[in-house]
């Protein structure tokens, strides 16, 4: 796996979190790792792959993931990690248009599971965070 540089200030912590959740997930077929913050998976129960960018924030903008799509344009999930973290309202819209899951630590292991796993996890109305949430 590629333990490159990444132009998002990541911490190389943050990464290998994400690659231990990746590596251990009963759902996760296969793994790789690329451009330093670039997860490519492939689920076992859906048989589809996805590409998840895996970023650092405590409150992810809508000027973030722009930035991520812009960069990774076949990225499919974001994750921004840990279950305090949060995202704006503007985030969440602008990730749910474009049928981008975004996801915190809180949130995104359990969603790995899940069919529809591009949709993200449901936001609280006023501040786009999910552990805001009154959906079950």
């Amino acid at each position: 796996m590629n333990n490159g540089s990444n132009d998002f200030g990541v911490a190389f912590s943050q990464i290998m979190f994400l690659e231990r959740i990746l590596g251990s997930h009963e759902n996760v077929r296969q793994l790789y790792r690329h451009d330093d913050i670039v997860f490519e998976i492939e689920r076992v129960n859906q048989m589809d792959a996805l590409t998840i960018v895996c970023v650092e924030a405590y409150s992810v903008s809508e000027e973030l993931v722009a930035r991520v799509v812009e960069a990774f344009p076949s990225a499919n999930v974001i994750y921004y990690g840990g279950k305090w973290n949060g995202a704006t309202k503007e985030a969440t819209e602008f990730c749910r248009d474009r049928n981008i899951g975004l996801y915190n630590a809180g949130t995104f292991a359990p969603a790995i599971r899940h069919k529809d796993f591009g949709r993200g996890p449901k936001q609280d109305d006023d501040s786009g965070d999910p552990s805001n949430s009154t959906e079950a």
